[in-house]
């Protein structure tokens, strides 16, 4: 199925009658299930008042049994109720999250900029100091990237031909001008 920004996705065909079984089963059960656990409780706190309030003679509870039916089916249906909810419960996180998400995004961005800017201005700066000059092989003194021989000492700056003077770069073996050995 092709994904359209512009439309919200459609569920498969089945999804929407198992959502609503979930929904409805989900609140079925823990309505029954909080019911039972309600009598359950009601019962075991008024055994215990009528212990309190005839002596010895008072009654046990007798409902109580309700609380285990109870408690299992009010968790199966808040489970249900969950699972049934889940898109709703999702789509407005989304809706919520997003904004503040792109906000924070946004702030951290606009203070590192500065920070990005220098980092960015240092490395270009160091690259074109590094291209724009290389040091001497005889002196170390540094030159032009494009200087042929030492403004300091005269050397050249890489092997010369010694047929037609060209400089060579450095570690060739021969000339590219004229082809003959560079010493």
């Amino acid at each position: 199925m092709p994904v359209r920004p512009d439309r919200p996705l459609e569920p498969p065909p089945g999804h929407l009658k198992t959502r609503e079984g979930l929904r409805a089963g989900g609140a079925v059960l823990a309505l029954i299930g909080g019911v039972c656990v309600v009598i359950a409780f009601v019962d075991f706190i008024s055994a215990f008042a009528s212990f309190q309030s005839a002596g010895a003679h008072g009654r046990a509870p007798t409902l109580f049994w309700l609380f285990f039916v109870g408690a299992p089916l009010l968790g199966l249906g808040l489970a249900m109720l969950k699972f049934g909810y889940m898109g709703v419960v999702a789509k407005y996180a989304t809706r919520e999250g997003a904004p503040a998400a792109a906000e924070g995004i946004n702030r951290v961005g606009m203070g590192a900029r500065p920070g990005i800017r220098a980092a960015a201005s240092a490395a270009a700066a160091g690259m074109r100091d590094a291209s724009a000059s290389m040091p001497c092989p005889g002196c170390g003194e540094p030159q032009a990237s494009d200087a042929r021989f030492c403004n300091g000492c005269g050397a050249a700056m890489g092997p010369v031909c010694v047929a037609c003077g060209a400089a060579g770069s450095a570690g060739a073996r021969f000339c590219n001008q004229c082809g003959a050995g560079l010493g």
